[in-house]
């Protein structure tokens, strides 16, 4: 009897420290539980505050992931693309040719790709793809494929914006240029002419001089705007008499007409 007592209380005693064990595990597997889940929610943080459009395609090309900045650059729901087969996918960068390039980096085809689509709307996208790989050098195995993307339209414009003031600059210097070497024998032609104008009798000929003077003047007050284009100072608004200058025209082109 009193090793049947012993017996028991042994018994009791180890199950006792089985159910301590067992409290002190779940334990730890709670903790272990919310630290899964704070580094799951800190890392789903991460990916949603990244500025670029992400996309996480598995083996079977079906859509594991998508951040905030995707879903809100091409306005569709979360749940309209989560295990969506990235084939059944349509957006106006997404040809065949894209869709190959996926599919050589899941197979592990190729490394990387880098590569710019034209999209609607006039939208240029910048398209990375990035094989998904496990973490393990030892066992390297390839996961999928990481897409990432990002419209570059206003990168383009304000590129093609530079471009177009740096020719602007060009011509304005050129302009300026010209002008000066104009300058020099439009005076000898304005010289020259109001000299024969003095000295010619002739009405007819006299009338076709005071043409070229008064081309002269206008080829002058050409010159005179490059200049003005060539400099920094701003324009002066000035009036025209439209019929006046029609009839000028008409009287300028009479002879070839």
């Amino acid at each position: 009897k009193h090793n049947s007592n012993y017996e028991v209380r042994q018994m009791f005693k180890g199950f006792h420290n089985m159910v301590s064990e067992l409290g002190s595990q779940r334990q730890m597997l709670d903790r272990n539980i919310k630290e899964i889940k704070r580094l799951k929610d800190y890392n789903e943080r991460i990916i949603d505050s990244i500025q670029t459009g992400i996309l996480s395609i598995n083996q079977d090309y079906k859509i594991e992931k998508v951040n905030r900045v995707f879903i809100e650059n091409f306005g569709i729901e979360k749940e309209d693309l989560i295990g969506k087969n990235v084939n059944q996918l349509v957006f106006s960068f997404l040809d065949k040719a894209l869709i190959t390039d996926i599919e050589q980096i899941i197979k592990s085809q190729s490394s990387s790709k880098i590569l710019t689509k034209r999209g609607e709307k006039g939208d240029v996208f910048k398209i990375k793809l990035y094989p998904f790989r496990t973490s393990t050098k030892e066992n390297e195995n390839n996961l999928g494929c990481l897409l990432l993307i990002v419209n570059i339209k206003e990168k383009i414009e304000l590129e093609e914006k530079m471009i177009r003031a740096e020719k602007l600059s060009s011509i304005s210097i050129l302009s300026a240029g010209v002008a000066h070497e104009v300058n020099n024998p439009l005076s000898s032609i304005m010289a020259n002419v109001q000299s024969l104008m003095e000295e010619e009798t002739d009405e007819t000929k006299t009338t076709s001089l005071k043409w070229i003077e008064q081309e002269t003047f206008r080829i002058g007050e050409i010159v005179g705007r490059l200049l003005d284009f060539a400099s920094s100072n701003p324009p002066n608004d000035t009036s025209s008499d439209v019929n006046q200058v029609v009839q000028q025209t008409t009287q300028l082109m009479q002879y070839s007409l």
